[in-house]
């Protein structure tokens, strides 16, 4: 997956992708380290295509669900809501190397529908 948001520009929509995470802080002083993760579930329909799994996306009330400190989060009520709709867009392989960083990345790129789609 690549996530970015790039304003101004055509592939910039509307709204906000929120994506169910966690993090946490390990070690102390100089060794203290901050890391985090996505939480991913079974691939909607349209993903599918793609990939078997993809990222919790959460809706507005999801989201609160989430972020609330007083819920136990049942996993099965958050649902991936029919509402939240990603564009599914060929790009360059080059996403996959953190240094490359210009606009090319999120250029459509041609695909060989012959083959199966990938993330990889």
């Amino acid at each position: 997956y690549y996530f970015r948001a790039i304003e101004d520009s055509e592939y910039c929509h509307d709204g906000m992708l929120a994506i169910a995470g966690l993090w946490t802080t390990w070690g102390s002083g100089d060794n203290a380290y901050v890391s985090c993760t996505a939480i991913t579930t079974q691939a909607s329909e349209q993903i599918s295509e793609i990939h078997h799994r993809m990222p919790l996306l959460l809706d507005k009330a999801g989201l609160a669900t989430w972020l609330s400190k007083d819920v136990k989060i049942d996993f099965d009520e958050i649902k991936i809501s029919e509402q939240l709709r990603v564009k599914i867009q060929s790009v360059s392989t080059r996403v996959n190397n953190a240094r490359n960083d210009d606009p090319s990345l999120v250029e459509y790129a041609v695909i060989d529908e012959s083959q199966p789609l990938s993330l990889f």
